[in-house]
């Protein structure tokens, strides 16, 4: 329901709609990922029609709709250079990735103040740019779905075999004689176990301490 493509779009009225998903999350940092990704949504920016509405969305764990589609008046607002400018400065974030949010988002945005009519609608086309990250991806039973008029072009960037590890939470815990410790979380997003994950702190880039992790599958270490 998320990933498919719609073979037949219910009513095609009026121009084409387009919805440019780009991911910002951490791993989209990889090697050159984001460049690759950058270059991508530029091309279908490229390739939408003048006449065509968009709407530019970066999103990780968190969505925003940085070009949107129409005023608060409901004109069309889509701006190509805003939208080029902001591709070319967008940059990776600490965020990890929510497939689900970033839809839920696009589609909220798309209908909000728009009378949307299934018989009538404009043909939808979410162009979704990522590195289909796993840990991202919707559970099956989360019982949401896009409408049968939205299609989704997939486009994949990136390495699936790179290792997936991130921090998800640090402290800093003072013990009854004085001394802090550094508390940090560790999450293996990959599908099998991974051992002797190394682990470092570093401070104004002098490591100051080392630890190795045995981490399952989907877990977290502290």
């Amino acid at each position: 329901p998320y990933w498919k493509a719609q073979g037949a779009v219910l009513g095609e009225n009026g121009p084409t709609q387009h919805v440019i998903l780009l991911d910002t999350s951490y791993s989209m940092g990889h090697g050159d990922v984001f460049e690759k990704a950058r270059a991508e949504a530029l091309g279908v920016l490229s390739s939408i029609g003048e006449s065509e509405p968009f709407a530019l969305v970066l999103f990780g764990s968190n969505s925003d709709v940085v070009v949107p589609i129409r005023d608060t008046d409901g004109r069309t607002a889509s701006n190509r250079e805003i939208a080029r400018a902001t591709i070319n400065q967008a940059t990776v974030t600490a965020d990890h990735t929510d497939y689900r949010l970033a839809l839920e988002s696009a589609y909220r945005h798309l209908t909000t103040g728009a009378a949307i009519d299934p018989t009538t609608q404009p043909r939808v086309v979410f162009h979704v740019i990522t590195d289909f990250m796993k840990n991202g991806l919707p559970v099956k039973a989360s019982g949401w779905k896009l409408p049968a008029y939205v299609e989704v072009e997939t486009i994949a960037v990136g390495d699936q075999d790179i290792e997936n590890f991130g921090v998800t939470d640090i402290g800093v815990r003072k013990y009854p004689n004085g001394d802090l410790r550094v508390l940090v979380k560790v999450q293996n997003w990959t599908d099998e176990k991974r051992e002797n994950i190394e682990v470092k702190l570093d401070l104004n880039g002098t490591e100051i301490a080392e630890n190795l992790l045995t981490i399952q599958s989907g877990s977290t270490r502290q």
